[in-house]
């Protein structure tokens, strides 16, 4: 399991570092600043069963890119709610982070509200 952590967390990194590179084509701040929202998603985060330990990695990287994070929002695992969430996002902020709701069990529904 921890292993699985460390490859998803590099994955992570690859794609965050990617980009800058990246054309910015939706909504920045005032400053020109590229902005970003994170979607922490999963029932066993709200439970208490699972501590978040992502956004606050997720922070750090995309704040040494020089994007400015402006929410983080932590939400189960309901496809109507992630769809809703993802779409809200995406019209505020020039990047969306989702982090869980996919993984082996049956109720990982992340992918299907894209």
């Amino acid at each position: 399991m921890f292993r699985s952590v460390i490859f998803r967390l590099r994955v992570v990194h690859q794609h965050l570092s990617l980009l800058p590179r990246l054309r910015l084509t939706r909504t920045m701040s005032s400053s020109n600043q590229p902005t970003a929202g994170i979607i922490i998603i999963g029932d066993e985060i709200l439970k208490g069963h699972v501590q978040d330990t992502n956004s606050h990695f997720l922070c750090g990287q995309l704040f040494q890119m020089g994007i400015r994070v402006e929410k983080i929002a932590v939400i189960g695992d309901d496809l109507e709610k992630v769809s809703s969430e993802i779409a809200n996002f995406s019209s505020k902020y020039t990047h969306v982070v989702t982090s869980g709701g996919i993984g082996p069990t049956h109720d990982d529904i992340t992918y299907k509200g894209r």
